[in-house]
């Protein structure tokens, strides 16, 4: 029985200006390689004709692979579901706005063909991007590699290969607050960065806004370091200092000055100040327990709607 050699993954979600172009360029680099391969796409509840589109698509290319999930469960859950439904002995995990080059796959697999177990894109200019996202994304990564002791490149990107061994233990990890950026640098394996130069999104709008990556961003601290907690401890510490030494003073300007008064703004506050500090732990503290409740609840990752496409194996 033949075997897949290339899975390509690429969630998608309201591209239908992207998804047929994308396609080509897929299909004429995948030919290029003459090795089995399958192209799965992951829609992540569109609601525009990205689905439509699709399987229109998948109706003449047998080597489609369609996922239609129930809902949008978000671009990391998606990626993860194409990477649980992947058959190659190579996977490759690309975006649809084409911002991610197709061309650039027979370099990862000329990198895999080198020994190299993870492979991950590494964008080294972007063409048009904001100057705050760049701002933001370098203090991320390099705050990230300081508390959470995992070195992510900057400017890494999900358009990644990964080999059979390190695939499997990712898709062994079924947390639920998902950070693939992470969990890749996390697992190990011998792994390598290919940097290219992304280009402007083609039509469409960026999925990824500040907001969603406010959110990425606190996915990946809280769940890969117990930094924000032990701050929290370090600054209930250093207050308690304070306020001892503040009653220390307090004691010794009443015996010094017998009818001086403290006064009232002094007490209040200090009273904020602490009732501040102890509204910001309880809010980091909470962080923490949601995951834990997130966790323990068993719920899938994800649900699937319908499935379209053979796998390969089924196919021959």
């Amino acid at each position: 029985m033949k075997s897949v050699y290339l899975s390509i993954v690429v969630p998608v979600f309201n591209e239908q200006e992207n998804v047929r172009f994308l396609h080509k360029k897929l299909s004429d680099e995948c030919r290029k390689i003459k090795k089995n391969y399958e192209i799965i796409y992951v829609d992540d509840g569109s609601t525009d004709k990205t689905i439509e589109i699709i399987c229109s698509i998948q109706t003449v290319d047998p080597s489609v692979r369609i996922i239609k999930l129930s809902r949008n469960y978000g671009h990391q859950i998606a990626l993860s579901a194409g990477l649980d439904h992947s058959e190659g002995e190579f996977t490759i995990t690309m975006d649809a706005d084409l911002q991610h080059p197709p061309e650039l796959i027979p370099e990862f697999l000329k990198k895999a063909s080198e020994g190299y177990n993870v492979v991950t894109g590494v964008k080294n200019y972007t063409v048009n991007r904001g100057a705050l996202k760049n701002i933001l994304a370098s203090c991320f990564y390099n705050i990230f590699k300081r508390i959470a002791h995992i070195n992510i490149e900057p400017n890494a990107s999900d358009f990644r290969l990964y080999s059979r061994k390190p695939l499997d233990v990712i898709k062994g990890m079924r947390e639920r607050e998902r950070y693939l950026r992470g969990m890749v640098e996390w697992i190990g394996f011998k792994h390598c960065k290919l940097f290219y130069v992304s280009p402007e999104r083609r039509a469409g709008t960026p999925k990824y806004t500040i907001a969603k990556l406010a959110k990425l961003a606190s996915i990946g601290i809280f769940s890969f370091s117990a930094f924000p907690i032990r701050v929290s401890t370090y600054i209930g510490i250093v207050i308690i200092f304070l306020n001892f030494l503040f009653i220390i003073y307090t004691i010794v300007l009443k015996i010094a000055v017998p009818d001086l008064s403290i006064g009232y703004p002094t007490i209040i506050i200090a009273t904020l100040f602490l009732f501040s500090w102890l509204f910001i732990t309880l809010g980091i503290i909470g962080e923490y327990v949601y995951r834990i409740f997130e966790e323990v609840k068993g719920r899938p990752l994800y649900v699937i709607e319908w499935e379209k496409g053979l796998k390969y194996e089924e196919k021959h």
